[in-house]
């Protein structure tokens, strides 16, 4: 039997979220979000057998991903790796590039569970400690979610499908912003663009810092928190 097929929920599997219920602020809201429209999914399964079968299409590929890159990834290997019938990924993706689309939704999502628990686990009395505590949790999905390193970011600019890719960075700047702005700080159209360019600042030193060392080069790793919020404070500081 394909190891896949065994594959039960786990906290980082997208559409059984398991995460913590304590939270009620946007990075919770966003995670309960309904990914599967704008993922491109044909059908959004309500059975449990049928959601656990899309996991694992997704787990696997995630697992192809970092084994060999997403670009030689098909939707037959795909089929081959879980021991499904080809038929049955087709049946929730249409094409390659909206199974690509639902790995990256699959990792952000797992991303936003450990942020979510971590925010909840922690308590932060501050903005700077819970913009910390968000960014800290994407270095820990690096580490523990299968295929975050390779797809995060990196897939979508080659999709050819820019608006969707867009979508994506602004519904996670925004669910940022919003989690910030609980304590007291703003949510214009105009700092939610500042969180957004702070959160890729930090996405980017924590790929060098795991290029530079499968786990993680540490001070690298402190730079992708301490950078960006010194940026946020910047233009906090700017608007008096």
């Amino acid at each position: 039997m394909s190891r896949y097929r065994a594959l039960v929920r786990s906290p980082h599997i997208p559409l059984n979220v398991l995460g913590t219920p304590l939270l009620t602020h946007s990075l919770q809201s966003y995670l309960d979000s309904d990914f599967s429209s704008a993922s491109g999914l044909r059908s959004n399964p309500r059975q449990d057998r049928s959601k656990q079968s899309l996991n694992v299409i997704l787990r696997a590929t995630a697992d192809l991903i970092d084994e060999s890159g997403y670009a030689s990834v098909t939707t037959a290997e795909v089929a081959k790796r879980t021991g499904l019938a080809i038929g049955t990924v087709y049946r929730f993706f249409p094409d390659r590039i909206a199974l690509m689309f639902g790995v990256y939704d699959h990792v952000l999502k797992g991303f936003l569970d450990i942020a979510v628990a971590r925010l909840a686990e922690s308590s932060p009395q501050s903005w700077q400690d819970s913009f910390a505590t968000i960014l800290t949790a994407s270095a820990e999905a690096r580490r523990t979610i299968p295929g975050y390193q390779s797809v995060h970011h990196r897939i979508l600019g080659e999709t050819g499908d820019s608006e969707r890719y867009r979508e994506r960075i602004t519904g996670i700047g925004t669910a940022i912003a919003g989690e910030l702005s609980t304590f007291g700080l703003p949510s214009s159209e105009e700092w939610v663009q500042h969180v957004t360019v702070a959160y890729e600042l930090s996405l980017s030193l924590q790929r060098l810092a795991f290029d530079m060392s499968p786990s993680g080069d540490e001070r690298l790793l402190g730079e992708a928190v301490s950078l960006p919020l010194r940026y946020l404070s910047e233009h906090l500081d700017e608007q008096g």
